[in-house]
């Protein structure tokens, strides 16, 4: 039988807080996604909406992978379970990026709505991943999550 893996002091409170901070975007995003297709649906204004979501991908959700590539991908890599984990879930940074590149440009509303749509699945797909994989893989490697989450917030601070 092995041996309970102790955990940093914090640890579990680290990833209460991640997770809430994970589920605070997918909100954001999910209203601003709402706020484009009912743009399309109603006849209303397509490029406000747009606007609205491409300021919050920009402003809060970009920044916000970008810091995590940093901080807790960085030790998810290292560890021997994690770093095909990690290549994914950076992959699928790329690919938001990507959308986000196409949603700039995107004027047919029909095309909008389906941009937008599928950035919202890709993102929850992708935090299902980090708090029910990585999250549990940086517990088990003994990552202090409370320091990578301080440098997390400090990158995005002085960003």
């Amino acid at each position: 039988m092995s041996e309970p893996i102790a955990h940093p002091a914090g640890a579990q409170d680290a990833v209460r807080s991640i997770r809430a901070h994970h589920a605070q975007l997918a909100r954001g995003l999910a209203d601003r996604v709402r706020s484009v297709q009912d743009a399309v649906r109603d006849g209303g204004d397509t490029h406000a909406a747009r606007r609205g979501l491409v300021a919050f991908l920009d402003e809060e959700l970009m920044p916000h992978a970008a810091a995590e590539e940093r901080t807790l991908y960085a030790v998810g890599r290292a560890a021997a379970d994690g770093r095909l984990l990690v290549e994914a879930m950076t992959e699928e940074h790329r690919v938001l990026a990507g959308q986000l590149a196409v949603l700039r440009e995107q004027s047919e509303p029909i095309a909008l709505a389906a941009t937008a749509a599928q950035i919202e699945s890709l993102f929850g797909v992708h935090l299902y991943k980090e708090n029910e994989l990585l999250l549990p893989l940086l517990l088990d490697t003994g990552a202090d999550l409370r320091a990578l989450l301080h440098d997390t917030h400090h990158l995005l601070e002085h960003r």
